[in-house]
């Protein structure tokens, strides 16, 4: 016979860091919002690994109800839980988050912003699209190269002129994002474009 949802609850509470862990991993099955609201809970764990473990958990459950718990890991102190976090709202596509995640484009830490532009990408609506567009004349080469990623993955049509107009940036690791991207699109103007550079 199988652990309940109960005593997974209540293992959340333990002092065994490995028994949290292995209950989080548990749950991750479930729709319980008396789950969510326990693994929410656990956000402000002491322990990295476990918040890093929840933020991802909660962007297997189905249930929308763990978006504002995971915007809020976009800003915790550790970079794990932050990419883990923006991981999962992109996983859920979760347009709500498209604000605090293009906030989050701007982190100190390379792997949280690859995540957030990842993030981004999978959430692919039209005025993420745009968003990224326009970050293509940003001041930061970062940001820009940045931009540039996420517009490949969503394979963003409607970017490539403003691709193309970027294969001329001073930054040589923002062309290379370009020439990237332009790839990943496949369209043939895209392709075009790259065969007379």
């Amino acid at each position: 016979m199988g652990i309940s949802e109960k005593e997974l609850i209540e293992t959340l509470q333990s002092d065994d860091p490995e028994a949290r862990l292995r209950a989080i991993n548990v749950l991750k099955h479930t729709r319980s919002q008396e789950v969510i609201d326990a693994l929410i809970a656990q956000l402000d764990d002491s322990d990295a690994n476990i918040r890093a473990a929840v933020t991802y958990t909660l962007g297997k459950i189905p249930a929308d109800a763990a978006i504002s718990a995971l915007i809020r890991a976009l800003h915790d102190p550790l970079p794990k839980v932050r990419w883990t976090a923006a991981l999962a709202l992109g996983q859920k596509k979760a347009a709500a988050a498209t604000d605090a995640l293009f906030l989050a484009l701007r982190d100190q830490d390379v792997i949280v912003r690859g995540s957030v532009a990842e993030a981004l990408a999978l959430i692919g609506s039209s005025e993420v699209e745009q968003r990224l567009i326009n970050l293509l004349q940003d001041k930061d080469h970062d940001l820009r190269r940045w931009a540039s990623y996420a517009l490949g993955q969503m394979r963003a049509v409607n970017a490539i002129d403003p691709l193309v107009q970027t294969l001329n940036d001073s930054s040589i690791e923002v062309r290379e994002s370009v020439v990237v991207s332009l790839a990943e699109i496949g369209d043939d103007r895209a392709l075009q474009s790259l065969l007379n550079t």
